[in-house]
Parts: structure tokens; sequence; C-alpha cells
């Protein structure tokens, strides 16, 4: 899985790649809040694996986590392929936990 998109693989470089679109929720499996700023984040920021509803795990930046097992939504820019993963207390967490 990549964001954004590429149109080869980026293991292998072979082409095409099958395009699969997922939904906009998961479940947090583990995050860590981060202290030191970098080029592209402002300290403090977080990031962690997201459990996608449909199975598929990511390392991405998250917002406002609080616990493993918090149901989270997709947030982010399109129009500058910028994504990440907010705090969605709408939302059960995949299991029914939280």
């Amino acid at each position: 899985m990549t964001i954004p998109i590429r149109r080869v693989c980026p293991a292998c470089g072979n082409q095409p790649v099958a395009e699969t679109t997922y939904g906009p929720r998961g479940t947090v499996e583990s995050w860590v809040d981060l202290q030191v700023s970098t080029d592209a984040y402002q300290a403090p920021y977080q990031v962690g694996f997201v459990t996608l509803s449909e199975g598929p795990r990511l390392f991405t930046r998250l917002e406002s986590v609080r616990s493993r097992d918090q149901a989270v939504r997709l947030a982010g820019e399109p129009d500058r392929d910028t994504y990440w993963f907010v705090a969605d207390p709408t939302t059960t967490p995949i299991g029914g936990q939280g």
C-alpha cells in the first residue's frame, strides 16, 4: 500500500499494479508521541500503526490518539497528497473494544 498512489510496485518495480480502495476507518494498534521536530512535522506529533477495517495495517501519522484500540478515521489534504488519521469517538473500534 502506498500513499500517494504509485503506478508501479515499490518492491520490485513491476507494472501494472492493481488499485484497491479501502474505507476511511481503522483502529490504533500502537503509537508514540514524538517530541522532536522534523522538516515535515512540528513537535509534538504522533505516529503509529493503524489496522484498517478491511484488514491491512499501515504506519501513519496520527492526531489526538489517547489509547490503544482507539477508533480513528482518515483525514488530510488530498490536493497535497497528505493524509493522517484522527481519533474518532463516533466509531466503534474493530472488534468492539474501547
